[in-house]
């Protein structure tokens, strides 16, 4: 799973978003729900995790996407269905 936010992390001038990876591993042939807690995303940079202490901010997300990678390569291909994604605040700002 990959989320987007605004660029803060990279040198100024550098047009790209600012990515976060975290990782699932699914058991084969069974439905399977996971809850990620946005603590759980690493900062990465091409593919790469940044190796220092950032903290996501929610309120720069521009969006999220999923990449399906088979380790090793799957002998007759495989298959991927999602049937709903969804955000859920777990945290209230209280004023």
């Amino acid at each position: 799973m990959h989320i987007y936010t605004e660029n803060w992390v990279n040198s100024p001038g550098q047009m790209e978003d600012n990515s976060w990876q975290s990782f699932v591993f699914v058991p084969r042939d069974n439905w399977y729900i996971a809850k990620i807690p946005l603590e759980y995303y690493l900062p990465t940079w091409r593919g790469n995790v940044i190796e220092a202490k950032l903290e996501m901010n929610p309120s720069r997300i521009l969006g999220m996407s999923v990449s399906v990678n088979a380790d090793g390569g799957v002998p007759g291909g495989f298959n991927s269905e999602i049937d709903w994604i969804k955000a859920i605040r777990t945290q209230w700002l209280i004023l």
